[in-house]
């Protein structure tokens, strides 16, 4: 909080810096149809940075968004299983997409970020909020946006190597290449860590915490027109891991092996007034954890956006999903589920000042009868200058997300009856923006019924539809650049305020009128950024409160708070076609003592080392 907090005041307090510098002229680009935020009006939206993905080679995707919004990841460990909390909710209510394909897991129903390499994409958004209208089963706390680069890059070639503490290695290469209608870019990555940290309670190694990681990304894009392409995307990842134990057991053998294949293929036709999209995916995905569990996914979707009379943005698209579970610990083996959904999007500005968006969604679900899913946004800007914009924003949405595979096909456990859990979200918000700085309120509920959850019963778990789930909370994010001259600096922080608390459950049940268990209150992430020259430095700090992880909230039974800091500085060299960079990092400066699971170690201070090299192509 205190690092949080000097940045602030840094923003706040930095009103020149040197010369200012001549600004840049930007070729302009012509695009038809309108993404994702437009459509969401209301909403909160946030892209983050490329270049940052690409300085956070090593790192995956939820080391990089704990510092650029106010979000709390829940992991096993360092490279052990992680899963995103958003707005006070579980994990398995963000949905996880890839080129528009959900990768959650559909027998655990969350993503693991652990598994997701940061610069493994070409960019990456966060919607935080109800967004099952547009997104489908599972967005109930928010989505996370993953894609494929898409443009052409300068890019001809790039070799990556870090080294690190406990053992870290990553390499990483890829390169890309233009010729006539086609366009090329395939990527290469390996990361291992035997990542034996000293635990500081025991003042001792970790045992049995190794992991390594490998994949190919390759994207192929063919223009058969001057507004139609057809466009490839596949990425394989290889991950194999101990499977870390609790603080104090030393015996430990278990281990974890994931492969992953997915295939997107993307036929689009774009036009003044309509766009026009095809596309197919495939996704295997194999676990192997003491057996082997097998689910292997076929998804269809076209869609087609066009403008009505009025100016009306409209886009109507249907969905198909085939999902096969081969996993020997289900009741019937195999497992297939059929889903299909049913959308249209509409989006209408009326003058310069006022946005509205509706999303309205009807799922299919082989077994289960989902309910029609509505999404209402508003934007209006109240004042628009030149040097500053005042907007209001807000917006009510339906959400659900269907029970896993596990929750309904596990043996002695599994229960087909279960009901899918249902929301109820509303948000509202104002985003004041002066010259290029942005501070951005917002305010959100949500009514969760029927929460699943696995409760004990005659000494064994199974799921039950046992909660309602009330969720109150507020969140600030204050970012921008507050320096452009000779010396440029950009800043950023997050604060975020919520309280999930079980409003029903059975008798006697411990949780009621109380927080769910590690969801922290309190989050807060920061950042400040500045290069001079050939030279850059970062700080990024990330902030958690307190968390209960037994029902009841006893203080005794909680993890303490605890903040992090991050410190990074390198230097880029540019000659010609040619440029080297060379960046130092130290993790966890403070050797902050934390965790983010009880009994489950997080490594203190550690360093690593980080050396690209890229080839750009000929400047025309």
């Amino acid at each position: 909080m205190r690092v949080g907090i000097l940045i602030v005041v840094s923003v706040l307090t930095s009103v020149s810096c040197f010369a200012q510098q001549a600004a840049t002229v930007l070729d302009s680009v012509e695009v038809y149809g309108i993404p994702d935020e437009r459509f969401l009006a209301g909403a909160s939206f946030t892209t983050v940075d490329s270049a940052l993905l690409r300085q956070q080679r090593g790192s995956h995707l939820g080391d990089v968004l704990a510092t650029q919004l106010p979000v709390y990841f829940r992991s096993y460990g360092q490279g052990m299983i992680s899963g995103i909390s958003l707005r006070g909710t579980a994990p398995q209510h963000t949905a996880v997409l890839w080129n528009g394909i959900n990768i959650n897991s559909f027998s655990l129903g969350q993503a693991d970020f652990s598994i997701l390499p940061a610069s493994a994409f070409g960019s990456v958004k966060v919607h935080a909020g109800g967004g099952s209208a547009r997104y489908g089963s599972g967005a109930l706390g928010g989505t996370v946006l993953l894609a494929s680069p898409e443009a052409p890059s300068q890019e001809i070639f790039h070799i990556a190597q870090v080294v690190g503490s406990f053992g870290q290695y990553t390499t990483e290469a890829g390169g890309g290449i233009t010729a006539g209608r086609w366009n090329l870019h395939t990527q290469v990555y390996h990361v291992q860590s035997e990542n034996d940290f000293k635990i500081h309670a025991l003042d001792e190694r970790q045992p049995h915490a190794a992991f390594r990681q490998m994949g190919v990304l390759q994207d192929i894009v063919y223009t058969l027109a001057d507004s139609k392409s057809l466009a490839l995307h596949y990425w394989y990842h290889d991950a194999d891991r101990d499977v870390q134990p609790p603080i104090g057991q030393y015996f430990s053998s278990d281990t974890q092996q994931d492969k992953n294949h997915r295939l997107s293929l993307q036929y689009k036709s774009d036009g003044p007034h309509r766009q026009f999209t095809a596309t197919g995916g495939y996704v295997r995905d194999v676990i192997v954890y003491q057996k082997e569990a097998l689910i292997t996914r076929w998804t269809g979707n076209v869609k087609e956006a066009f403008l009505l009379p009025a100016r009306i943005h409209t886009e109507v698209s249907a969905e198909w999903n085939h999902i096969r579970a081969d996993i020997d610990e289900y009741k019937q083996y195999p497992v297939e589920e059929d889903r299909f959904d049913f959308m249209v999007s509409m989006q209408k500005t009326v003058g310069t000042r006022l946005s509205l968006a509706l999303n309205l969604r009807q799922p299919v679900v082989t077994g289960f009868s989902p309910p029609f899913l509505p999404y209402l946004g508003v934007e209006y800007t109240i004042v628009k200058r030149p040097a500053a914009t005042f907007t209001f924003r807000g917006n009510a949405s339906r959400n659900y997300r269907v029970p896993t595979f596990n929750d309904r096909y596990w043996k002695n456990a599994g229960d087909r009856n279960l009901k899918p859990e249902l929301s109820y979200a509303a948000e509202a918000g104002w985003r004041w923006t002066w010259h290029r700085l942005t501070v951005d309120n917002t305010w959100y509920a949500q009514e969760v019924d029927q929460w699943l959850q696995w409760v004990p019963v005659d000494g064994a778990y199974i799921p039950r539809n046992v909660r309602h789930v009330r969720v109150r909370g507020a969140e600030v994010r204050v970012y921008g650049p507050i320096c452009q001259g000779v010396v440029r600096v950009i800043a950023g922080v997050n604060y975020q305020y919520t309280r999930s608390i079980t409003t029903e459950a059975p008798p006697n049940d411990p949780s009621l009128d109380r927080q769910l268990i590690y969801t922290p209150e309190q989050t807060a992430s920061g950042y400040l950024r500045g290069q001079w020259r050939d030279y850059n430095a970062t700080v990024q700090a990330q902030y958690s409160g307190r968390r209960y992880y037994l029902f009841a909230n006893e203080a005794d039974y909680s993890l303490d708070p605890y903040s992090r800091i991050d410190l990074s500085v390198g230097r880029t060299l540019t000659l010609g076609r040619h440029g080297l960079t060379l960046q130092a990092s130290v993790q966890n400066l403070l050797d902050e003592e934390y965790r983010q699971y009880a009994a489950y170690a997080m490594p203190g201070r550690y360093y690593t080392l980080q050396l690209n090299y890229q080839l750009n192509s000929i400047s025309k």
